[in-house]
């Protein structure tokens, strides 16, 4: 009776989670289904290179608006929200502006940074991947206030057709290039976006109509601890999750790097979707749950005890098995990939369970605790690759030391979660949600 006045109560909540799940669920299996057949089409020195370029994207459109996207759930007013958008956006062009002119200048320096230039002319297209991905975002975030999850979930569906067809017709017509796996994920952000704005056409046309700058600067003031707190994190976060795609470049061969992106890729993308969806949606969740002045104590346990009990056998397949069938999988030449495969699926694991831990934060405003918490453990995990340089150590024992160190640093995330949620609403909160 008690679950059944459970599925009752959070009737809502498990179908917007379904609708994520099931939505990215199919995107994950379009990419499994494409990543055999690009695999066979393109090197894996090829793929380290693109690996880099999308990976320094990545990291930087996660500060691309400085974090004021994740804001968009809290206003309780349409109008304010409208406003943190409009801004959001002014911000992103400001920043790729910005690193444009950032890498206009290190082209004409006398600078050498070996990352950098292993992309030779693709860096120049960092500004426009650090636009779209952080587009995508903004918009994920709008939809997810309108609780239009079901366009978000389709997104990225048609996302990751377009870019499984365009890398394969490009391998297919003109053979193994970073130029393929570039341009093709671009396009697949580009009708990410063309999804996303069929939606909510009216928000995005709002944000770029004339808006005075008192405002502006309201919105910018209210929500500072954004930019302040929740956005050097998000660097941090983002920085450590690309971390070996980063420093393997440096340390290792394109092909190293290309092992590690294959193993991230197809373990990745079933996993980190689906974790992704289940944070958009609880960060949506707890900000109702906290609107009402409820604890957010069982909907967090739940959810985390959920995926744990969902992710173990998954993961314990991934452990044991993983170079068998990443070489059944991707062919023999990726069979090193699938030695990666086996020594990150800890790491996966945790991706998985932590995904209700960062809108705990967010919803608690402890952007400050967050911070602190990204930046100590992005120096202990940082720290295994200084000691794997300096034993001039291998691929293999360099990243299962960055493995250990990361899990031991969500173990703590999700502790100081439920601290802070213990502490705000007492040990036996009489208003659970």
């Amino acid at each position: 009776m008690r679950f059944a006045d459970f599925l009752t109560r959070h009737k809502a909540f498990l179908g917007n989670v379904a609708t994520m799940m099931s939505g990215k669920s199919i995107a994950a299996g379009i990419a499994l289904v494409t990543m055999p057949i690009i695999a066979r089409l393109f090197s894996p020195s090829d793929f380290g290179i693109a690996a880099l370029f999308l990976s320094l994207g990545v990291v930087v459109s996660n500060v691309g608006a400085l974090r004021y996207e994740n804001a968009l759930v809290l206003p309780d007013q349409e109008a304010e929200a409208l406003l943190l958008m409009a801004f959001a956006y002014r911000l992103l062009i400001f920043v790729c502006a910005v690193l444009l002119l950032i890498i206009g200048g290190y082209e004409l320096s006398d600078l050498t940074v070996p990352v950098l230039e292993s992309l030779g002319m693709w860096l120049w297209l960092l500004p426009l991947s650090v636009l779209l991905l952080t587009m995508v975002t903004i918009q994920e975030n709008w939809l997810a206030r309108r609780k239009m999850f079901k366009v978000v979930a389709t997104s990225m569906v048609v996302g990751t057709a377009v870019t499984g067809g365009a890398r394969i017709g490009f391998g297919a017509l003109a053979g193994s290039s970073v130029f393929g796996l570039v341009v093709g994920h671009m396009f697949g952000q580009v009708f990410r976006l063309a999804v996303q704005k069929s939606a909510s056409s009216e928000g995005f046309r709002a944000t770029f109509r004339p808006v005075g700058w008192t405002a502006i600067r309201r919105i910018a003031t209210k929500y500072s601890d954004f930019p302040r707190l929740n956005a050097p994190a998000a660097l941090l976060t983002a920085a450590t999750q690309q971390l070996p795609v980063i420093l393997f470049g440096v340390l290792f061969s394109p092909a190293v790097v290309g092992f590690y992106a294959m193993a991230t890729r197809v373990s990745h993308v079933p996993i980190v979707v689906v974790a992704n969806s289940v944070r958009r949606v609880f960060l949506q969740k707890a900000a109702e749950i906290g609107h009402r002045g409820r604890s957010l104590r069982s909907a967090f346990l739940l959810s985390t005890g959920g995926l744990v009990l969902l992710g173990a056998g998954p993961l314990a397949v991934l452990w044991f098995s993983g170079q068998p069938l990443a070489t059944w999988l991707l062919g023999e030449r990726w069979s090193e990939a699938g030695r990666y495969l086996e020594i990150i699926s800890p790491w996966l694991f945790m991706i998985w369970v932590t995904a209700p831990s960062n809108p705990v934060f967010i919803v608690l405003r402890k952007q400050r605790v967050w911070l602190h918490l990204q930046l100590a453990t992005t120096v202990f995990r940082m720290s295994t690759f200084g000691i794997a340089f300096g034993l001039e150590a291998s691929p293999e024992w360099t990243l299962g030391a960055f493995v250990i160190a990361t899990v031991i640093g969500n173990v703590v995330i999700i502790g100081v979660s439920l601290l802070l949620i213990t502490r705000h609403h007492g040990p036996h909160p009489e208003n659970e949600a």
